[in-house]
């Protein structure tokens, strides 16, 4: 039986980007200096998931927090 994933939320500051950034598939506004640049025009909150399989992470989900005319 292959083993469970699951997700872990992670705190954005604890992230070596050079790893996040260094997945061949991450597109363009999946990229920290992208996040950043969102956050900052959207106060929002950068969102990252560590997705684990087996002790070891294979991959992330990123994203910003925010809300637009109060809705989230």
């Amino acid at each position: 039986m292959k083993a469970l994933l699951a997700f872990e939320l992670l705190s954005p500051e604890r992230i070596d980007e050079s790893v996040l950034n260094g997945f061949d598939d991450r597109i363009f506004c999946q990229r920290f200096h992208w996040l950043r640049f969102v956050q900052s025009i959207t106060n929002g909150r950068i969102i990252v998931a560590g997705l684990n399989r087996g002790g070891h992470t294979v991959g992330y989900f990123s994203g910003i927090l925010f809300r637009r005319m109060g809705v989230p």
